[in-house]
């Protein structure tokens, strides 16, 4: 099952992310940006605009996350809230997140023939978290050249992503975890397919 979230690309922690890594388009940015002040903001917007502002508030009041997920499965909810950003002009992405992958052939489609939403590849991310590796330890990782980034800055296949954990494991065992963020069990990592919204 695909579950949605909605990522922010302004903010000091997601401008730095970018500025750093300018092709990235993976989950490490600024999940659900709309806070208090942006929410102040639509007092501002023209009547017409402003009413419209007001209907996609009230529809994203109602959801709960589960536990400590990031992601949310309500398409109806994550649209809405989407559609906030867009009228206030926060700059965001719109993610269709595939998390559970294990058993998915190489080179899948989530979708065949959907327009809405177009494949950009592979994130590895800390369960529950923003957190993803291919952002923050790139730089760690010894013969990380082995890897091919694509153009959004993610990995392109199942097969890249095994890679890339095997030389993470192996950097972090010979760098004595420095530098690496190790997680609560050493298993709380996972890969995910990241599709974005298009249309």
């Amino acid at each position: 099952m695909g579950q949605y979230i909605v990522i922010g690309n302004s903010g000091w922690y997601a401008e730095n992310v970018l500025k750093n890594n300018p092709n990235y388009r993976g989950i490490d940015r600024f999940p659900w940006p709309l806070g208090e002040e942006e929410f102040r903001e639509i007092y501002n917007l023209p009547d017409e605009t402003q009413s419209k502002a007001q209907k996609c508030k009230s529809k994203i009041k109602s959801y709960n996350f589960e536990g400590d997920s990031i992601f949310c499965d309500d398409y109806n909810y994550a649209i809405e809230y989407y559609n906030l950003c867009g009228i206030l002009n926060v700059d965001t992405d719109f993610l269709l997140c595939k998390i559970n992958i294990d058993n998915i052939k190489d080179g899948f489609s989530l979708f065949e023939n959907n327009e809405e939403f177009i494949f950009i590849g592979f994130d590895y991310i800390l369960t529950g978290t923003a957190y993803s590796c291919l952002v923050n330890e790139k730089e760690l990782i010894d013969n990380v050249d082995e890897i091919i980034f694509n153009e959004y800055g993610l990995l392109n296949s199942l097969a890249d992503i095994e890679k890339f954990e095997k030389l993470r494991n192996y950097s972090q065992i010979i760098n004595n975890g420095i530098g690496f963020e190790s997680g609560k069990t050493g298993k709380d990592f996972i890969s995910i397919a990241l599709y974005k919204k298009v249309k």
